[in-house]
């Protein structure tokens, strides 16, 4: 089939042309892109026209759509980040509040046990049992609020919730 590019041509014929079905073509010429009476040349023009315009995001429903559905994936991949982040940023906190009670509870043992000889002897088994549930309550105070101090000190800073 020969074609003269200076005269027109149903919609079939161009979409047959371009490789489009002819709904789509019909749709161009809905939305302004193509105007009937035109001749395939200026089609030709006025639709590959509107392909750059629409690749560089010149214009258009799709290259809105396009631009929408970039910007959702953008945006949720904006918010997987934030939450590794500061998943992250947590767990480097609670690592190093952990290592630092640690050797805080080391240090606090090996005071008590450098007075533990001395504070035991002479002592029943009572008086013993009762003098060690001390110092582990005491202890375990010491280290509650230890444990709270250092909660606040790695509490991450600066990252959104």
């Amino acid at each position: 089939m020969a074609i003269d590019f200076t005269e027109s041509v149903s919609q079939g014929v161009f979409g047959a042309l371009v490789g489009l079905p002819q709904p789509h073509i019909a749709g161009l010429v809905a939305r302004g892109v193509l105007r009937e009476g035109d001749s395939v040349a200026e089609w030709m023009r006025a639709y590959t026209k509107s392909l750059r315009d629409e690749l560089y995001g010149r214009g258009g429903d799709v290259t809105a759509s396009r631009r929408q559905l970039y910007d959702a994936q953008k945006q949720k991949i904006d918010l997987e980040n934030g939450v590794r982040t500061r998943q992250l940023v947590e767990g480097d906190s609670v690592r190093g509040a952990a290592a630092v009670l640690a050797q805080r509870i080391v240090q606090k043992l090996d005071s008590r046990e450098a007075r533990l000889p001395d504070a035991l002897v002479g002592r029943t088994r009572h008086e013993i049992q009762r003098h060690l549930a001390g110092v582990f309550n005491e202890l375990r105070s010491e280290l509650a609020v230890d444990a709270e101090s250092l909660a606040a000190q790695f509490a991450p800073q600066g990252i959104a919730q």
